[in-house]
């Protein structure tokens, strides 16, 4: 049976983050799932424009590299930010989607405008960005076959080229049910999320302890982290000494 692959993005002050959403992903999975984490040092060298556009986080534009990286063929495979996420059901699901129709699938917000800060209290603490189509990109069903993706312009520097999909018409993105991208903190109910998405922060960092469907993520990290602890104070501290939440840990 074909591996269901599975890029994501990678920081390594979020690779905590990076192995709770593995598991959550893997212990739902109805077939072998194989994870690319997309490390700077390995792809720089292939792609230097795409880190010299900036962004909050290191994978910020190394996300569209992933048809190119799947040399342009095969079966559907998948992008999330992947550290600031839990997986709640069986990716493999996606399949049953149209992809091949499509050189992307993703959740559409054509009316989302989020400026918060996100990340607060940490080194990666930052100013949201609106733009067209702010987070359609954090999770993506790609299909690296499609056309498409051939069109990138590896030189381009400008992050609206990159936010927007400035290589695709509008015909060649298709979409995904809003339940797979539920972003936390920002309005969007979290009972039916096959993707919870803690875009402004996880629950181990400041201000999102009792974010909606913290119970639910602290459950996981619990259980990725082989703690069992059912106060969570350990992995309480763990998890805010990993993020460097020194404010949250004086909590405890």
């Amino acid at each position: 049976m074909t591996s269901f692959e599975i890029y994501h993005g990678y920081d390594p002050r979020e690779a905590v983050g990076t192995w709770i959403w593995e598991h959550s992903v893997a212990k739902r999975a109805s077939g072998p799932v194989k994870f690319t984490p997309l490390f700077e040092s390995q792809l720089a060298s292939r792609f230097p424009n795409l880190y010299k556009v900036g962004g909050t986080n290191r994978f910020i534009f190394s996300r569209f590299c992933v048809a190119d990286l799947a040399n342009h063929r095969g079966s559907p495979v998948l992008f999330t930010d992947g550290a600031d996420m839990i997986c709640l059901t069986d990716v493999y699901d996606l399949w049953k989607e149209p992809w091949e129709r499509n050189a992307v699938m993703v959740v559409k917000r054509p009316d989302y405008d989020a400026t918060s800060p996100k990340y607060r209290g940490t080194p990666m603490e930052a100013f949201n960005k609106s733009y067209k189509r702010k987070n359609w990109s954090s999770v993506m069903l790609i299909n690296p076959g499609h056309f498409g993706w051939r069109r990138i312009n590896y030189n381009q520097t400008d992050p609206a080229y990159w936010q927007n999909f400035g290589w695709l018409n509008d015909k060649e993105i298709g979409e995904l049910d809003p339940t797979w991208n539920r972003i936390v903190d920002e309005g969007d109910p979290v009972e039916d999320a096959k993707i919870m998405h803690f875009t402004l922060g996880v629950p181990a960092m400041y201000g999102h302890k009792d974010s909606p469907g913290a119970n639910v993520w602290w459950n996981e990290a619990a259980e990725a982290l082989n703690l069992c602890d059912p106060t969570y104070t350990e992995l309480l501290k763990t998890l805010t000494k990993h993020y460097k939440e020194d404010r949250l840990a004086e909590e405890l």
